[in-house]
């Protein structure tokens, strides 16, 4: 819908807001009522009166869009209507053929929608709830339990466990299959003192989780590791990640390593990855030329890490559950940005430097550690006005 000055869309806003507020007072008054009212004959209907409203009291997206019509699914959770359908049908298809369905008091639909809107807008809990009107304890409950049953299939089913060929080659070196680099995932500052040096990112300014991926031309990971903290130096990662054996493809009797692009930070991994393609240090024309042909290939993943920050906020401003449920979160949503990529491929419009990449590296290097007191975290992603102002 097109608007033709702010004034109309304010005022779309406020007539959102205000049956937003009718409801959700509604919903706090007829909590002590009495519940044994039967359950209305057809639940897809909009509630009438009170009577009915009581009734119908479990999340429902398709009543959350008509309390709130000037929102878009995709704007809240990136994905379209049909896009969360395939979702919701991968999980099942998934859990029948396993024969490991599992009960759970929210349509599957629904409670995906809810966890990928949370992850995406990052709103604290209080004021998510209170949107989508639930209690905080049943949102928490909703989302912990859909990561946990829905991010693993997603995982299996967008990132392979093997290596496959991909249809697009790099411009300047098309021998190569993929290109490493890793990114750190912020999250709150550790109280433990051992904990906080070693998952503090002096280039990043921030304590976090370091992930590492391999990333196709195509601009999808195609390997990961979430399995250490932000202080362990790149090559080291990769040294650990098993990333090196997954490039080994058998040819006939001999093991060949893959071409792979890499930055200067992985210097050395020539000796076990002898086909790595790596930035050397220098200034000379020669290597400068170089230099600017692996980078150029190398925007790749630069692309896809701003892809994946952009997309979910909990990636960009700062994990703030618990830090052992943080791997798992990261994992599945860089899985769901293999499938969002299927229909929006990475451009130029994807590079962007979010507020907690240094300029200068020097700077960051001179950096002193964090005291506890907190650190810096970069802004969140553009959200919908009508969620900010619902009170």
């Amino acid at each position: 819908m097109e608007y033709k000055d702010d004034s109309e869309f304010l005022d779309d806003i406020q007539k959102s807001k205000t049956r937003s507020k009718e409801i959700v007072r509604m919903q706090m008054h007829l909590a002590y009522l009495d519940e044994s009212e039967p359950a209305s004959e057809d639940e897809n209907q909009a509630p009438a009166n009170a009577e009915e409203f009581k009734v119908v009291r479990k999340f429902s997206l398709q009543k959350f869009l008509e309390v709130h019509p000037i929102l878009n699914v995709k704007d809240l959770c990136n994905f379209s209507l049909d896009q969360l359908l395939y979702l919701v049908d991968v999980v099942r298809e998934h859990e029948f053929s396993s024969r490991r369905g599992r009960k759970n008091g929210c349509d599957p639909l629904d409670a995906l929608f809810l966890t990928l809107t949370y992850y995406c807008t990052y709103l604290p809990l209080q004021k998510m709830s209170g949107i989508v009107s639930l209690k905080q304890s049943y949102l928490s409950k909703i989302i912990n339990k859909t990561t946990n049953r829905m991010f693993p299939i997603f995982i299996a089913e967008f990132i392979p466990k093997q290596y496959s060929p991909c249809d697009k080659e790099f411009d300047n070196f098309p021998t190569c299959v993929a290109a490493v680099d890793s990114s750190t995932i912020p999250f709150t500052v550790p109280l433990d003192l051992a904990e906080r040096k070693s998952s503090w990112d002096a280039k990043n300014h921030c304590n976090g989780m370091k992930v590492q991926v391999l990333v196709n031309p195509l601009g999808q990971i195609i390997h990961m590791n979430t399995s250490f903290l932000a202080s362990v130096h790149d090559k080291k990662v990769f040294d650990l990640s098993g990333a090196s054996d997954f490039l080994h493809v058998q040819r006939g009797v001999e093991s060949v390593a893959l071409g792979l692009l890499a930055d200067r930070g992985y210097i050395g991994i020539q000796k076990y990855h002898p086909t790595a393609v790596i930035m050397q240090r220098g200034d000379d024309e020669e290597v400068t030329k170089r230099n600017n042909a692996i980078a150029h290939d190398r925007q790749i993943v630069e692309r896809r890490f701003a892809r994946d920050k952009s997309n979910w906020s909990v990636l960009a401003i700062g994990y703030r559950g618990e830090k052992g449920n943080l791997p798992l979160i990261v994992q599945g949503l860089f899985a769901l940005d293999n499938y969002h990529i299927d229909s929006t491929p990475l451009s130029e419009k994807d590079n962007c430097d979010f507020p907690c990449t240094p300029k200068d590296e020097k700077e960051a290097a001179a950096t002193p550690e964090p005291n506890g007191s907190g650190s810096p975290m970069p802004k969140p992603r553009c959200v919908p006005k009508d969620l900010y102002l619902q009170t």
